[in-house]
């Protein structure tokens, strides 16, 4: 893949072990004074990596060289992510305890739980939304907990139709330092498009720790599950996403039971989910992922085929801000990758062809909202592989 000077800083940067060649590499490339900087700070930011980005110009030998503005602005983003996860890192640990005491396992989704179990430090990794899951028949039970802390469910939050089915709108509390925000996860995905067995799950999460835990993980296993299932939804910050997938083999790699997990990915049909995942995380950070694994999990080839060409390395390096057009790419994608041809066509009419309301007469109201759906649909279907047409083009331009 083709890379400007800035994209293949980011990428260097989110790397867990660089070698000697790496880090000359990166020494090189940082010393070049034709770098632009803004650009470079932007693809950090859009790849949500600025916290890893920040880290190794702090740390590499030719900070000398770099211009003061350059490195106050890392030491900043360092300060801000370091009290920022340490405060979420507080309210995670404040939740799970009042919860614990109620009797409702919690599992710490992501966030700073990752921060600290896959960079091993909260200076590191970019968090959002504190996530968490609990058992669906527990529910009640921790939304009066939330509501004991001071938390609210917000209003005027936009979602996607369907959203909801496995976690509520965020729960809101501010504070004169800023606020927090709570998703109170059920189950781990859209029940629509994966199969996970909650009833195993919560046996393997309660068995794996001490009962004396107030938070509760995932198993290796099911947290590379989820990692995986979680990525092919996001069409920007995939690197980030990446970088803990690649992290998190290569930490506990050699104590995951890779049969079980193969196993596992059947049973909740998301065998094509972890091939796009792991591939991805070994084309662009190196991930060591044995021969086998990657066999037993390839899908056929038009499924490869078209992955490929939706959602490539380069398109996942170079994600722009946001736009319909763009994240309708990572929605199709997700849509192929689903295991049954039955639940790729219903994801693909749940995402790209979401139900238009017509503001007319009621008895062309139906009639016409259909055919304006339809229209969309196939518009925007068009719209997405002439996007991949043209950033194909523009790849080979650079």
């Amino acid at each position: 893949m083709r890379m400007r000077p800035e994209e293949e800083i980011v990428l260097l940067s989110s790397l867990a072990e660089r070698d000697a060649e790496q880090e000359e590499r990166l020494r090189s490339l940082l010393s070049e004074g034709s770098i632009d900087w803004q650009f470079l700070w932007e693809r950090a930011s859009v790849n949500q990596v600025l916290p890893l980005f920040a880290r190794v110009l702090l740390s590499v030998s030719t900070i000398v060289a770099l211009p003061q503005s350059v490195i106050d602005n890392a030491r900043a983003i360092r300060l801000r992510t370091i009290f920022s996860n340490m405060s979420a890192r507080e309210e995670l640990a404040r939740i799970g305890s009042l919860l614990a005491s109620r009797g409702v396992p919690c599992v710490p989704l992501k966030g700073t739980h990752l921060a600290e179990r896959l960079y091993h430090r909260l200076d590191s990794r970019q968090t959002g939304d504190i996530d968490i899951l609990v058992p669906r028949s527990a529910l009640e039970t921790a939304r009066s907990v939330l509501a004991q802390l001071g938390y609210a469910p917000a209003t005027g939050v936009l979602r996607h139709p369907g959203e909801h089915t496995f976690h509520g709108v965020p729960y809101v509390r501010s504070t004169p330092a800023g606020g927090y925000a709570v998703e109170l996860h059920w189950e781990l995905n859209n029940p629509r498009f994966v199969s996970i067995d909650y009833e195993r799950l919560w046996q393997r999460v309660l068995t794996a720790g001490s009962s004396e835990q107030a938070l509760r993980p995932l198993p290796s296993e099911e947290t590379l599950l989820f990692l995986a299932l979680h990525l092919a939804k996001h069409s920007r910050g995939v690197l980030r996403l990446l970088a803990d997938i690649d992290r998190l083999v290569r930490q506990e790699g050699p104590s995951i039971d890779w049969q079980y997990t193969l196993a596992l990915a059947e049973r909740w049909r998301v065998s094509s989910l972890l091939y796009f995942a792991l591939l991805h995380a070994q084309t662009l950070l190196s991930t060591p992922v044995q021969p086998w694994i990657m066999a037993r999990l390839k899908p056929v080839t038009w499924r490869r085929a078209m992955v490929g060409l939706l959602i490539g390395p380069d398109v996942i390096l170079r994600a722009p801000g946001e736009g319909h057009v763009h994240s309708d790419r990572f929605d199709l994608a997700y849509s192929i990758m689903l295991s049954s041809l039955r639940r790729s066509f219903d994801a693909y009419i749940h995402y790209l062809f979401p139900p238009v309301v017509f503001q007319g007469p009621f008895v062309l109201g139906r009639p016409v909202g259909m055919a304006l759906r339809l229209t969309r649909g196939v518009a925007w279907t068009g719209l997405v592989f002439a996007s991949c047409l043209a950033g194909w083009v523009r790849a080979r331009q650079i």
